[in-house]
């Protein structure tokens, strides 16, 4: 190494050791926001409506039919007592012509639907949307 090559590397060590540690400190200093809490975001649960047609018990779930006076819709709700393993499970009204999923089911707790029709003998049906089986199907 030559001496002004040696010289300039003295100086640029010099430099570093003061420049590092105030850059450290400084980062370190600066106020910085809270980390982010993830949090579920899911949709509020629709109030039951009052009168209830029908229930119906299966194997770790409550299947309950409702309905209002002023309105001829009516309601499903599920009480899911114990999970299911599948990690995707649609919710699925059957009809003679058609099939309509009108939500998912992920953890135990209550879900509630409106149903699309005014029929009150539906056919629901739970079915693993990854591997395309039928989970459960309740009869009203």
């Amino acid at each position: 190494m030559t001496p002004k090559l040696r010289q300039t590397h003295r100086a640029m060590w010099g430099l570093l050791a003061i420049l590092l540690p105030i850059g450290f400190i400084s980062t370190l200093s600066l106020d910085r926001d809270p980390p982010i809490q993830q949090q579920t975001i899911a949709l509020p649960l629709p109030d039951a409506l009052p009168i209830v047609v029908r229930t119906v018990e299966k194997p770790g779930i409550q299947a309950t039919l409702r309905r209002s006076n002023q309105s001829a819709d009516p309601q499903l709700e599920l009480v899911v007592r114990q999970p299911y393993e599948a990690p995707s499970v649609v919710v699925n009204v059957v009809t003679p012509t058609r099939q309509l999923a009108i939500g998912s089911v992920d953890v135990a707790g209550i879900y509630r639907f409106a149903l699309p029709d005014s029929t009150l003998h539906p056919t629901i049906s739970l079915v693993d949307d990854l591997k395309h089986s039928v989970l459960q199907t309740i009869q009203f």
